[in-house]
């Protein structure tokens, strides 16, 4: 996440929360040879993110359910019980090394959780790369 002129890191209004994530440079599959395809869902996501929440009162009010969250956190301090070693080196290595933005990031998160679960905010619609494809 990339944190503003004061150092937070999301900026809230009366009526938005808006939070900026760095651009991850890569290809995705979707991309080609669908691109035309990948545009107009580009297109669409671009026409419901004009709507306002009032046109959709059956969704649910986000919940801000973390625990997977919480269960990366034992992961992190190294309280798991570890049945296959074969990649358990490189993986507490990388952790390691990331410890502390891992960490500060989950804190973040718990912070939102508890800022958030109190909002009467109608929804949110939000996105990362549009894609055109089934996972198989």
């Amino acid at each position: 996440m990339i944190a503003n002129s004061s150092g937070k890191f999301c900026f809230a209004t009366d009526n938005v929360v808006l939070s900026l994530f760095d651009h991850i440079e890569g290809v995705h599959p979707s991309y080609t040879p669908n691109q035309l395809l990948a545009d107009k869902l580009a297109k669409l996501f671009f026409q419901l993110h004009k709507l306002p929440p009032q046109e959709f009162p059956y969704f649910s009010k986000e919940n801000f359910d973390i625990a997977y969250a919480i269960d990366l956190e034992q992961w992190i301090n190294y309280k798991v019980k570890i049945k296959d070693k074969t990649y358990a080196s490189v993986m507490f290595s990388r952790l390691k090394e990331n410890q502390t933005k891992l960490l500060r990031g989950l804190s973040l998160l718990q912070q939102w959780k508890r800022q958030f679960s109190k909002e009467k905010m109608h929804f949110v619609l939000t996105h990362g790369d549009p894609h055109n494809y089934t996972p198989s």
